[in-house]
């Protein structure tokens, strides 16, 4: 939090700006502060909008006292919309007590009349958190990926930048996990063009990581929402062949029999980072998760031209959460409810 010597005396934080990415950063920041500032083993109490019942019940959580005294914290995302402005602006005018509501909402056109009076009750309450995203001109554009790339130690050669500005846009969201993965890529501080083009083919491919990372970590939910994800900027059946050279990769190299990364790095012709990525994966795993991986992308193929009636969205879900619990490791089947043969 910005002012943390009293930040347990603001009922209301209002997260805004119209950078989604940005956004959502500035949240995860705000409730990792408040978690360790109230020092609340229980977490946090979590909503999502837009429906007016999630609103409610964040407000109703809100206004209730802790049932063994303390803090609360109520997190309501994406709750912000016309028909919850007024309970929500009445609520900062009069926000409860030993609690914290913290807000979030991406905007996006002018401002209505309502939403002024939200944004003015939480300026006498509590705070009001206006997010800046990367800037829209290309000029400045620039010189915000160059901040950000020395915050991470990283010096771009100019047409590097230039081909992050082209590629990524003012997605802070891409350009940030670009540059985490650049940092841990590349050996020194010099970024030139071609470790930039290794890695960096524009910000679907920032989204094709996420979900071959949550997959390859077992993360179900969390593959999921990549899915969705990288759903609204390729078609089905691209997405089906991003699922398949991950899996084909995994496998060719641990027919290989790797002892290290540099096996790796020669078997598939990748470079080091991604190579210890993927074996330190086919390290965990059994040769059978891998077969049995691929069996499920043979089956999922048939469906998707047509065997199964299912919607080609819902096969990709299915085939998702499979392989998450196939290539990821054992700890989510029990969590899942999922037998280890199914």
């Amino acid at each position: 939090m910005s002012d943390s010597s009293n930040s347990q005396l603001v009922p209301v934080i209002f997260v805004t700006g119209t950078d989604r990415a940005a956004v959502v950063d500035a949240l995860a920041k705000e409730r990792e502060d408040l978690l360790a500032l109230l020092e609340l083993v229980a977490g946090a109490e979590e909503f999502s909008g837009p429906d007016l019942q999630a609103v409610t019940r964040a407000l109703d959580a809100a206004a209730t006292p802790a049932m063994f005294g303390g803090n609360r914290l109520v997190i309501l995302r994406d709750g912000v919309t016309e028909e919850s402005l007024p309970s929500l602006t009445l609520y900062a005018k009069e926000p409860g007590a030993g609690a914290v509501l913290l807000l979030s909402h991406v905007r996006s056109g002018r401002s209505t009349k309502a939403y002024n009076a939200l944004t003015k009750a939480v300026r006498a309450s509590g705070q009001l958190v206006e997010v800046a995203g990367a800037p829209s001109r290309q000029g400045d554009l620039s010189s915000y990926i160059r901040e950000a790339s020395a915050a991470q130690g990283l010096r771009l050669s100019r047409d590097a930048l230039a081909y992050l500005v082209s590629r990524l846009g003012a997605d802070t969201g891409a350009i940030n996990r670009v540059l985490e993965q650049l940092h841990a890529a590349c050996p020194t501080a010099e970024v030139d063009l071609s470790s930039v083009t290794e890695l960096v083919v524009g910000p679907a491919q920032a989204k094709v990581w996420d979900l071959t990372d949550a997959i390859d970590g077992g993360s179900i939910a969390g593959a999921l929402r990549h899915l969705d994800a990288l759903l609204r900027e390729m078609h089905e059946l691209q997405v089906e062949a991003v699922l398949i050279n991950h899996v084909r990769k995994l496998v060719r190299a641990a027919e290989g029999r790797p002892r290290s990364s540099k096996d790796v790095e020669t078997a598939l012709g990748i470079k080091a980072f991604p190579a210890k990525k993927v074996f330190g994966r086919v390290q965990a795993l059994p040769f059978s998760r891998l077969v049995s991986a691929h069996r499920l992308l043979v089956t999922a193929n048939q469906d998707l031209r047509g065997r199964s009636g299912l919607e080609m969205r819902v096969i990709l879900q299915v085939l998702v959460a499979r392989l998450s619990v196939r290539i990821g490791g054992e700890r989510n089947l029990r969590r899942a409810g999922i037998s280890a043969r199914s």
